[in-house]
């Protein structure tokens, strides 16, 4: 499924995103997942991405290395609201052609057991 939404843009770490904070970000703004991944591709109401915008202060994901070779990765994603205080953290797991090319590559080539990424909306 995260491969269908990365055709219609955004990447793979937007997808990541998606899939793992659309429905609570369509629950704390009364409306869709659908119409937060629309916002957030650029294709939604821009009302709707404006409050995005303004509300989510910043994204970090952090991906886990698998324990196996080229397996399904370990993820955290944070996000941060306007008020500090504010924060949601979900786990996910993220399938191995669905990581971000950047970070398979510091999987591959360095010894390293996390690569962390930031993400904003606005990106």
């Amino acid at each position: 499924m995260a491969a269908a939404r990365r055709a219609r843009g955004g990447g793979r770490l937007t997808a990541v995103v998606l899939d793992a904070l659309a429905e609570d970000w369509a629950a704390r703004m009364d409306t869709r997942p659908d119409d937060i991944r629309a916002a957030v591709l650029g294709s939604g109401a821009a009302e709707l991405r404006a409050r995005l915008l303004s509300e989510v202060r910043e994204v970090e994901v952090v991906f886990i290395r698998p324990a196996t070779g080229r397996s399904d990765a370990h993820t955290v994603v944070r996000c941060v609201f306007g008020n500090p205080e504010s924060a949601l953290v979900t786990e996910t797991v993220t399938g191995w052609d669905d990581i971000p090319d950047g970070v398979r590559a510091e999987f591959i080539r360095q010894e390293i057991d996390e690569v962390s990424r930031h993400w904003s909306v606005a990106s």
